[in-house]
């Protein structure tokens, strides 16, 4: 521990100042040592490396290796046989970070009144740091500050100096005592590397091996694929006759190895990294190590989306389970949702997110796959590579599939992912193609006054837009009943003489659809949707539809109001948790269940046909919408 006497041989008494060890009886860290009259008594700092040291304290195996790069005079006199030991109270050094850079000639001023360590330059103070005053075990002041020390400060780049307290050293006139400097590294400042030239022969001889392949032109191109843990990359010099204990690496201007031909490089860090292989004092090997955050690639709709297909990125709906997460880098990203009829293709924004670093790296590619190579195709290939200059300018990406399976695979779906050249996904999107279901459906016109029946809207028109851009997404289909013709029914006289049975929207439902069977005689098939088209006028309500597939449309309803109805007749509830309109917080729904974990705010939706939005809006369903969809015939 800091503070032991380990008999080095020779006579040399070493006094350990830091330790650890992973072993038992091997042991790494700092220590001084005496020098003889001859060398002026002067204390030498000195390092050690897995060395071994029994339980009498002799140096077994190993060797303890002398710092050279002190920045003051060494102490003088230094008396280890003293009451107090200097180390007797601090197991270990105390790090003091502090938010400026110090440099190389700095001094450290230290007032023993007071506690306070002043840093200074040319004798102009730069910096403070205050210390407490040591105290016995009963709380009363210690005479000396020897047990508070060794101290390591650290500065913003990230340079270490390891600051030593010598009762013994006198004071300058101010009273203050000068402190003994040691550096014990580097910072890991990148813009802070001395430019360092490889001769061409040495570039010849010596090459570098990373991860098992050799690099090019001396630059090597990472890309993390996360910051949550140290990324390491193997990194091997080979060459002929390659003097191994003479070897030493540098990581800028920080020692990290030394008589190995291999160093393992770690970083939670994207940047600029510059490894150097010395021999002896040649360097004889340079890595440049760019470390770029891992690209990503995002899939979205585009903005003339107008619901040909079904897509759910999940923006709208974050804190379900319904949509997979992947995670690039530092960010987690929701899993888009594609829904395909078979042979349908649909286009998709394609927005790639790179460091420009990488457009230097000619080894870096990404390839698009699917999980489904003989069903899905992407720009009409069953995989697709492509360079940063070419995903640099893409915008688009076509992606097509024939029918996967015969009912959506809504909990296992095929996707297409995109993997960079490391072999990580940096993409994803969920792929469902599956054949829609019939749903038979019977229209029917509704006169009320002279005006007739309704001529805006068409049969034709209703079925092609349900069908192309609205419930083709719910993997329905609508059909006209067979037989059963759209036709014009008269309930004038009836609304001129029981007004109050039209007075609301429910009403009305009840009132036309009994008149329907009663005056016609047509019982409607099982499993078919009944659907009145009316101008009577109900204000901004422009629909309903009963619990049983019977549905009216009001004045105010047209093309894409028909289509929130009939996603009710095929089971579909709003995505807001509650029907009153004066309850629309999610607090009011805490009761549901139909929609849990899915509570929306009514009319808080972008695009949404089960919302109560406008129609010029609405043109998507949520993928959970896609899995819960049910025609009357199932």
């Amino acid at each position: 521990k800091p503070g032991d006497e380990v008999s080095g041989g020779g006579g040399a008494t070493l006094y350990i100042m830091t330790v650890t060890s992973t072993t038992p009886g091997v042991f790494s860290g700092t220590a001084y040592t005496i020098m003889s009259p001859m060398w002026g008594g002067a204390k030498l700092r000195m390092t050690f490396e897995n060395v071994t040291i029994n339980t009498d304290y002799q140096l077994m195996d190993g060797e303890f290796v002398a710092v050279k790069n002190w920045k003051r005079p060494q102490i003088t006199n230094l008396n280890p046989q003293k009451e107090e030991p200097i180390f007797a109270d601090n197991q270990g050094i105390t790090i003091k970070e502090v938010a400026f850079t110090i440099p190389d000639d700095a001094s450290f001023m230290f007032d023993k009144s007071t506690g306070k360590i002043d840093i200074n330059v040319n004798g102009q103070s730069i910096g403070t740091l205050e210390l407490q005053v040591p105290t016995t075990a009963e709380g009363e002041t210690k005479n000396i500050w020897s047990s508070t020390f060794p101290i390591t400060v650290k500065d913003k780049d990230g340079n270490e100096y390891q600051i030593e307290y010598d009762e013994t050293t006198e004071p300058a006139e101010n009273g203050e005592v000068p402190l003994v400097v040691t550096k014990l590294n580097e910072g890991d400042n990148e813009n802070d590397v001395q430019e360092v030239r490889i001769t061409e022969e040495n570039k010849n001889n010596y090459k570098f091996l990373v991860n098992e392949s050799e690099v090019e032109n001396s630059t090597y191109y990472y890309t993390l694929a996360s910051q949550d843990n140290d990324e390491k990359i193997n990194i091997k010099i080979i060459g002929e006759s390659l003097p191994i204990d003479s070897l030493k690496w540098k990581l800028g201007k920080k020692e990290v190895a030394t008589k190995k031909d291999a160093y393992l490089f770690s970083t939670t860090k994207a940047g600029n990294y510059t490894l150097t292989v010395y021999k002896h004092k040649e360097a004889i090997g340079k890595l440049e190590i760019i470390v770029c955050d891992k690209p990503s690639i995002v899939f979205d709709k585009e903005t003339a989306y107008d619901g040909s297909f079904g897509f759910d990125n999940g923006e709208e709906l974050t804190e379900t389970k319904d949509y997979h997460k992947l995670k690039i880098g530092k960010t987690t990203y929701t899993v888009p949702w594609l829904g395909l009829l078979p042979d349908q293709e649909a286009t998709l924004t394609f927005k790639f997110n790179a460091n420009e670093k990488l457009e230097k790296d000619k080894d870096f590619k990404v390839t698009l796959k699917s999980t489904a190579p003989n069903e899905i195709t992407i720009d009409n290939q069953r995989e697709l590579s492509m360079t940063y200059q070419q995903l640099s300018t893409k915008n688009s990406i076509r992606i097509k599939s024939r029918e996967i399976s015969e009912e959506p695979k809504f909990n296992n779906p095929d996707f297409v992912y995109a993997v960079d050249n490391k072999g990580d996904t940096v993409g994803k999107i969920n792929i469902l193609c599956s054949d829609v279901q019939r749903q038979d459906i019977i229209f029917v016109y509704v006169q009320h006054n002279r005006n007739g029946c309704r001529t805006d809207l068409t049969v034709d028109n209703i079925l092609n837009t349900v069908n192309q851009n609205s419930h083709n997404q719910l993997y329905v289909k609508m059909l006209q009943s067979a037989n059963i013709e759209a036709r014009c029914f008269d309930i004038s006289a009836e609304y001129s003489s029981h007004p109050d049975n039209f007075a609301s929207i429910k009403s009305a439902l009840t009132t036309v659809s009994g008149l329907y069977t009663l005056k016609t005689g047509i019982v409607t098939p099982r499993n078919t949707i009944l659907f009145f088209i009316t101008d009577l006028d109900y204000g901004d309500i422009g629909g309903i539809m009963n619990s049983v597939g019977v549905g009216l449309l009001s004045k105010s309803g047209g093309v894409k109001s028909t289509c929130h109805e009939l996603g009710h007749g095929v089971g579909l509830p709003h995505p807001f948790c509650c029907y009153k309109s004066d309850q629309k917080t999610a607090d009011a729904c805490k009761n549901e269940t139909t929609n849990k974990n899915r509570c929306l705010i009514e009319g808080s939706t972008k695009n949404n046909y089960m919302d109560y939005i406008s129609d010029v809006k609405r043109n998507m369903y949520f993928f959970y919408q896609w899995s819960i969809t049910k025609p009357l015939a199932n």
